[in-house]
């Protein structure tokens, strides 16, 4: 699985935002291409909307669509609606997501915002699990074994002969860091 940290250029007005957006999206798409067979996740600040129809996010879009990538689904039922806040100017935004293998993405669990009166950032942190499954030669169908609808890992590692090895990662994304955490390791 690879991590990927993203920052995308934001809305300065000027007509090279979009440039500079696509060349991003090149540095990603080449992060892809090195690790040909590799599950990711890509997070952080895209600085657009999931549901705008701003070019940057159909530059998203077509590189989730060309990929087999996607967006992950935020739970705003807790009240907050956002992840980017300037309250200067009284503006809100939703602009932080998670793009990942669909692979990695737990149906039950949605990107949950983490908004901490101690965070000086003026983004919000975004939390979400993602769980993986491999398949070995006796089973072509991966699938989420042992992992509960709490996203707990029951399951005991990985046994050759027709078995699938599951996990969970919890990832936090807040400013310019991303922490994972496995049932194994914690990495900073």
């Amino acid at each position: 699985m690879v991590f990927c940290s993203v920052y995308m250029p934001y809305d300065d007005g000027s007509k090279d935002r979009a440039l500079e957006y696509e060349a991003i999206i090149g540095n990603m798409q080449g992060i892809l291409d090195r690790y040909i067979g590799c599950k990711f996740v890509f997070g952080g600040d895209l600085n657009v909307t999931k549901y705008s129809s701003s070019i940057e996010r159909v530059m998203v879009d077509d590189f989730c669509s060309i990929n087999n990538l996607r967006w992950c689904n935020i739970d705003t039922n807790s009240g907050v609606n956002y992840t980017f806040h300037n309250d200067a100017m009284n503006r809100c935004l939703m602009i932080d997501y998670f793009i990942c293998s669909p692979e990695l993405d737990l149906p039950k669990h949605h990107v949950m915002i983490l908004n901490d009166g101690d965070n000086l950032s003026d983004h919000l942190a975004i939390i979400r699990k993602f769980g993986y499954a491999e398949a070995t030669a006796h089973n072509g169908n991966a699938e989420f074994a042992g992992v509960d609808n709490a996203g707990v890992d029951l399951s005991a590692p990985c046994v050759r002969g027709g078995q699938c090895r599951s996990g969970l990662i919890n990832t936090v994304w807040q400013g310019w860091t991303m922490r994972e955490w496995t049932m194994q390791e914690w990495a900073i």
